[in-house]
């Protein structure tokens, strides 16, 4: 067992009361995940351990490098705000009902004014309630995060918003700690690696728990595939690596690796729901909820949902043998061992 995971794990368990607070079935459910051997095909009446609950599309940044993308502006956006209602007929589903971890993301989920509601109802139900935000809003509802039992918070760092945050961010992390988290942009990494040292000594000071380092991940919501780390970066990616984990040996940094072989060591096809308020819904980063494509987990059945063509065919492909990187994970850092792709 990796021991930072180990921390992590324990660090989820502590706001639950050590697990007493959490449903027994969906601990069991986890453990179950954890032991049984992947397979293309997805056993009847599985739950998927973790899921990425989008409770609202609207943000209040406009990041371009963005997986998740944008409401076309036809398209009524309440249809996408989660109501108290709307999450209740979610968290009974089948597919959800036994989940342990619940990611309330977005979009910014904040904007969303059911919010601290829809946490309660998480740890009502059992489960982990985490948030994952730009922080813009954070302080404004941080008081009603910690009484509602948010459990974790990873808070999404960009280059346009550490000088609003950083004066409220260590108070915060003094209350409870939170997770940071950062892209790293080739064009950054090429011309100005001393930016990116820069954003890991303000995390390192600002008394976060970890950080974890991204990869910019393209997607059909968005056309970056130009800024992902390549091969070539590699010798200069593990010297500074290896730099600053030697220097900021007070906090956990997660780096992806950059690699061309297929290592089969991202699990999000078998641990990992993204659905959207609509019921839309997905299995990763590269393939998000889409509002354009029959995925609903409403109007599909249980078995076109977790074992349509399509997913088996994505977690046969990452149980091959061959080396090769499946087309669909080109680009993808979560292949590669990633902290989101070994949870």
């Amino acid at each position: 067992m990796n021991i930072k995971l180990m921390k992590e794990y324990m660090s989820l368990l502590s706001r639950s009361k050590m697990g007493c607070g959490l449903a027994f079935s969906a601990v069991l459910n986890y453990i179950k995940y954890t032991i049984t051997s992947s397979k293309s095909k997805i056993p009847e009446n599985y739950s998927y351990p973790m899921v990425s609950m989008y409770v609202t599309r609207r943000c209040n940044l406009s990041c371009d490098y963005c997986v998740v993308g944008k409401i076309p502006q036809n398209v009524n956006q309440i249809e996408f705000e989660l109501t108290p209602q709307k999450y209740n007929e979610i968290l009974e589903h089948p597919l959800i009902k036994k989940t342990l971890l619940m990611l309330l993301c977005g979009g910014e989920p904040l904007l969303n004014d059911n919010i601290l509601e829809l946490i309660s109802m998480t740890k009502k139900k059992g489960k982990i309630p985490t948030i994952l935000t730009n922080g813009l809003l954070l302080k404004e509802k941080w008081n009603g995060l910690l009484k509602a039992g948010i459990a974790d918070v990873q808070l999404s760092l960009y280059d346009n918003t550490i000088d609003i945050l950083k004066n409220d961010l260590k108070p915060m992390n003094k209350e409870m700690k939170m997770n940071a988290s950062y892209v790293l942009l080739k064009s950054d990494f090429e011309n100005d690696i001393e930016k990116i040292e820069n954003i890991i000594e303000f995390v390192s000071e600002a008394g976060f728990k970890n950080l974890k380092l991204n990869f910019c991940l393209s997607n059909e919501n968005n056309n970056f595939i130009d800024e992902g780390l390549q091969e070539k970066h590699k010798i200069k990616y593990d010297e500074f690596k290896n730099k600053i984990l030697k220097k900021y040996n007070n906090i956990d940094i997660y780096f992806p690796n950059i690699s061309y072989l297929n290592r089969n060591k991202c699990k999000a096809p078998w641990n990992s729901l993204l659905v959207d308020a609509a019921g839309n819904f997905g299995f990763c980063c590269k393939y998000q909820p889409s509002i354009n494509k029959n995925n609903n987990i409403f109007k599909r059945d249980w078995n076109e949902v977790i074992n349509s063509e399509l997913f088996c065919r994505w977690r046969k492909n990452m149980l091959s043998k061959n080396s090769a990187i499946p087309e669909h994970c080109k680009d993808c850092y979560h292949i590669n061992g990633s902290y989101s792709s070994n949870v």
